[in-house]
C-alpha cells in the first residue's frame, strides 16, 4: 500500500507511521524493563519501596507522553515517521542505560 501511494505521488505518511508503530511498540516492553529495574535496585539505608515505585511510575509516564508527543509530530509530518517511532525508544533507552551504570558505580 505505501509503495503503490509513493508511485502515484501520493502521502503515505499515515501508513508508514502505523507500520513503524508497530515495530517500535514491540521494543516498549523491553524499553520499560531497562528503565524501570535500576529504580529497583537500591543498596543504602534509606531505600524506600514506595519512593521506588513512583519514580518507576513517573519514569513509565514520562516515556509514555514523549512516545505520544513523537508519534503526534510524525503523523502531522514534523518528524519522518521512522524517527519518530523509534526516538522515544532510543531516548530511554539511554537514559535506562545510565541509570544502570550509576547504580552499578554506586554499588
Amino acid at each position: 500500500m505505501i509503495k503503490v501511494l509513493k508511485e502515484h505521488g501520493l502521502s503515505a505518511v499515515a501508513y508508514e507511521m502505523f507500520l513503524y508503530s508497530i515495530y517500535a511498540t514491540a521494543l516498549s516492553g523491553i524499553v520499560l524493563i531497562i528503565l524501570v529495574v535500576p529504580m529497583g535496585i537500591d543498596f543504602s539505608r534509606r531505600y524506600s519501596p514506595l519512593k521506588s515505585s513512583v519514580a518507576s511510575f513517573a519514569l513509565a509516564l514520562a516515556f509514555w507522553g514523549t512516545l505520544s508527543a513523537s508519534e503526534s509530530f510524525g503523523y502531522s509530518g514534523i518528524l519522518p515517521p521512522l524517527v519518530a517511532s523509534f526516538l522515544p525508544h532510543l531516548l530511554f533507552l539511554g537514559i535506562g542505560a545510565v541509570l544502570l551504570l550509576v547504580k552499578e558505580k554506586a554499588r
